[in-house]
């Protein structure tokens, strides 16, 4: 979900990193945690105020998913500035890469489990989650649960490189902003005029991919963006911290009135994401300085493994003490420092060999055959 691309290690990469975003992403996937331990029994007795967290949850899956599409966009822009285009081949390697050891190692964890007995997932999740389309399934089971978002990435990035391969920036552009036009329109029909297909489909890339769209959207208008003295002046401006506040208002409050929410509350929200995004990258006030101390920094850096592994130890209906407050915390801190240690920084660092081997012309070698090889080739 949502890891940040870089070159190799992103330890050792960091002047490589895009300000901010670090901390944005650490900030989301606290909501995200924060919320599922809200869910958990030790926190229940609070309820109703503590169920309230768990909308924050997926409005950080959205933050995350804005994110997403500007780095990754941002990354297929500098490729195609360096080499005059894009390679899909090297693209998906790179994804796969990134996304595929962390992910298929907690599969392999949940299968061990379930082969002794301590959790029970069905094997159809299992098919699901290794194929990313978790979004597909209704009756997701917990420790499988959060692949969805996993799976609405891995679809969009699918068929995004190849748009961008096609296409020039004016076809780019529009294909953003018809997504940003159609996925709202289609959300709220459905929610109207046909339930059912909405609950079906409300996780699916077509009902969710504007979020990531306004990021890549936010990619490409870069420069004219940056150029811009009234977009410079508005980011600068003393009451810009409405801006967040009405994301996460849109988001959550206006969940109360759904068919405005999809219409419009939605859209709204992601618009105020992107413009903070832009804004924290861009003006180095206090915000800045917050989002880019090294506490932040490190969790975002591990939030991918952050986000994959939480789910083993925060699920609010096991009864096993391991899922119980401190020691579930505890536990989601060191398998997520294993996973980041033991198994990115390692596929990290073996990624740009690999890309590097494939690029480098291999020449065939031709060996002459023997005068004696040929003629005991005619005697037999």
């Amino acid at each position: 979900m949502f890891p940040q691309e870089a070159a190799g290690s992103p330890q050792k990469n960091s002047p490589h990193r895009i300000p901010s975003l670090d901390g944005c992403r650490a900030i989301s996937i606290l909501l995200v945690v924060l919320a599922h331990v809200c869910e958990t029994p030790a926190l229940q007795a609070f309820d109703p105020y503590a169920r309230l967290m768990f909308h924050f949850g997926p409005f950080g899956v959205k933050v995350f998913f804005v994110i997403s599409g500007f780095l990754i966009t941002n990354l297929l822009l500098n490729e195609e500035r360096r080499h005059g285009s894009v390679s899909i081949k090297e693209f998906y390697i790179r994804r796969a890469f990134r996304i595929w050891p962390v992910a298929y190692a907690y599969l392999f964890v949940l299968a061990v489990l379930v082969w002794m007995h301590v959790i029970s997932v069905a094997p159809h999740f299992f098919v699901y989650a290794g194929a990313f389309l978790t979004n597909q399934v209704q009756d997701a089971n917990w420790f499988t649960g959060h692949f969805w978002s996993l799976a609405i990435e891995e679809q969009f990035y699918v068929v995004w490189p190849v748009i961008f391969l096609l296409t020039a920036r004016r076809g780019r552009l529009i294909c953003c902003l018809l997504i940003l036009c159609l996925v709202p329109l289609l959300r709220t029909l459905a929610y109207l005029y046909e339930p059912a297909i909405y609950g079906e489909m409300q996780l699916s890339l077509l009902f969710m991919g504007d979020a990531i769209a306004i990021g890549c959207l936010l990619a490409l208008l870069s420069k004219e963006l940056e150029n811009s003295r009234i977009v410079r002046r508005i980011i600068n401006l003393r009451c810009f911290f409405v801006i967040p506040i009405l994301s996460v208002v849109m988001y959550t409050a206006l969940k109360l009135f759904p068919a405005f929410y999809f219409a419009g509350g939605e859209p709204i929200a992601l618009l105020c994401i992107a413009a903070t995004l832009w804004k924290v990258m861009h003006v180095r006030d206090t915000t800045f300085r917050f989002l880019n101390t090294k506490p932040l920094v490190k969790i975002g850096v591990f939030s991918y493994s952050l986000y994959v592994w939480q789910q083993l130890f925060l699920n609010p209906t096991s009864p096993s003490v391991l899922s119980h407050l401190p020691l579930n915390l505890l536990l989601v801190c060191a398998a997520t420092t294993f996973s980041y240690f033991w198994i990115e920084v390692p596929f990290l660092r073996l990624r740009p060999r690999l890309l590097i081997w494939l690029r480098t012309p291999r020449r065939s070698v031709h060996v002459q055959p023997s005068t004696s090889a040929i003629t005991t080739g005619n005697i037999v």
